[in-house]
C-alpha cells in the first residue's frame, strides 16, 4: 500500500503539478518549489520504506509510521489532495493493524540501497530539475522529454536534440552527469558481483553441492579456536572451508558463508556437510568442537567416511580436546594427532608456579 501510495502522489500530485508549473516561475522564487520538493521526497521515501517493509523489520514499520503521518499533515498543509490523504490514511490504518507481524530485527541490504535508491533518486533528479527548468533548455516541452533526456544523459549517448541553453543549465547538467557515473558505474560494479554471487550458488547446485576444492583444510565446529585459524588463513590466500551445526549467523558466519567458506549441517556428525567439501581430497581436517563429546562424534565420524572413501592420500585429523581423560578417547576416534590447548597453558602455569 505504501508503494501504490507513492504511485499516487507521482500520478495525482507530482506530475500534474510540476507539468502546469510557469516556465518563467523558478522552483526557488515559488511557494510551488516547496511543494514540489516535499512530494519528490515523500515520493522517494514512500517508495524505499515500502519495499523495506517486506522484511517485516519493527524499526521499518515505526519509520513508515511517523513517514505517513508526515505526509499527511503536509498533505494538507501544501497541496490537499483528498485522494493521496485518503490513501495514507488507509495505509496507516492497515500498518495498526498488523503491528504484531513487524517483529525481525532491522536488516538492510547495501545492494537494495545503492542500486535501488540511488537509482530512483538519480532518474527523479534529473526528470524532475530538467523540467522545471525548461526555459533554460532547447527541445524540452514536456515531462517526457525530460524524462528522454534524463535517461540519455545517463547512459552518455547524447544525441543533441536537447541541449542547455545557458550558463546555468549547463551547471545542472554537469551535476546530472556526476551522479550519473557515480550511481550507474557503482550500481553496475555491484550487479556484476551480485550475477556472480548467484551464478557461483547454481554451479554449486549442479555440483550437488559440492565445492570442487583440492589440498585444502576443512574445520569443524565455529569458535575461538578457529577463527584464529580463518584469520591466518584469509591473510596466507589458504584454500579453507569451515563445517559447523550451529544455525545462528552473525557477521562474520554470514561473510564465510556467502563466500562459499561455511556448511550449516543439521546435526553433528552428518555426512553431507563431508561430501559437499570433499574432505577426501583434504589436506587436513581440523575438528575444533566447544564440547569434547562433539568433537569426539565428529572425529569418529570422518575416520569412518574417509575409510569409506580410501582415498589414496588420506588427510590428516587433528582434534582438540579441553579435558585430559578425552585424549585418549579421540585417539581411538580416528585422530591423527590430539592438541589440548587448555591443558598445556595449564602445564606451563604449574611449572612457573613450581620454579
Amino acid at each position: 500500500m505504501l508503494v501504490i501510495s507513492a504511485g499516487v502522489i507521482l500520478t495525482r500530485g507530482l506530475i500534474p503539478v510540476v507539468a502546469s508549473h510557469p516556465e518563467s516561475d523558478f522552483t526557488y522564487n515559488s511557494i510551488v518549489g516547496l511543494q514540489i520538493f516535499f512530494q519528490i521526497i515523500s515520493t522517494y521515501c514512500s517508495l524505499v520504506f515500502g519495499l523495506l517493509l517486506a522484511n517485516r523489520s519493527r524499526i521499518i514499520w515505526y519509520i513508515a509510521l511517523i513517514l505517513i503521518i508526515t505526509i499527511c499533515i503536509g498533505n494538507i498543509i501544501f497541496w490537499t489532495n483528498s485522494i493521496i490523504l485518503y490513501f495514507y490514511l488507509g495505509t496507516l490504518v492497515l500498518l495498526l493493524i498488523s503491528k504484531e507481524a513487524f517483529d525481525q530485527d532491522l536488516f538492510v541490504s547495501y545492494i537494495f540501497l545503492f542500486v535501488f535508491g540511488f537509482l530512483i533518486f538519480a532518474l527523479i533528479y534529473g526528470t524532475i530539475g530538467t523540467y522545471l527548468f525548461r526555459v533554460d533548455f532547447s527541445g524540452i516541452n514536456s515531462i517526457y522529454d525530460a524524462l528522454y533526456f534524463t535517461i540519455v544523459t545517463y547512459s552518455t549517448v547524447g544525441y543533441g536534440d536537447i541541449f542547455p541553453k545557458t550558463v546555468f543549465a549547463k551547471f545542472f547538467v554537469m551535476s546530472m552527469i556526476v551522479i550519473g557515473l557515480i550511481v550507474f558505474a557503482t550500481s553496475i560494479t555491484v550487479i556484476a558481483y551480485n550475477i556472480n554471487r548467484h551464478l557461483k550458488k547454481v554451479l554449486n547446485h549442479l555440483n550437488k553441492g559440492r565445492l570442487g576444492m583440492t589440498n585444502h583444510i576443512i574445520l569443524i565446529g565455529y569458535g575461538i579456536f578457529s577463527r584464529i585459524l580463518i584469520q591466518r588463513y584469509i591473510r596466507e590466500k589458504v584454500n579453507f572451508v569451515v563445517i559447523d551445526a550451529d544455525k545462528n549467523l552473525d557477521y562474520e558466519r554470514q561473510q564465510l558463508m556467502d563466500n562459499n567458506r561455511l556448511l550449516i549441517v543439521s546435526y553433528h556428525g552428518h555426512n553431507d556437510s563431508l561430501v559437499k567439501a570433499q574432505a577426501e581430497l583434504a589436506a587436513k581436517i581440523i575438528i575444533a568442537y566447544e564440547t569434547d563429546e562433539a568433537s569426539i562424534l565428529a572425529t569418529m565420524n570422518t575416520r569412518e567416511y574417509l575409510e569409506a572413501k580410501n582415498p589414496q592420500k588420506m588427510p590428516e585429523i587433528i582434534v582438540r580436546i579441553f579435558f585430559d581423560e578425552n585424549i585418549s578417547k579421540a585417539k581411538r576416534a580416528g585422530a591423527d594427532e590430539v592438541i589440548a590447548p587448555h591443558i598445556l597453558a595449564a602445564q606451563q602455569i604449574l611449572k612457573r608456579h613450581e620454579k
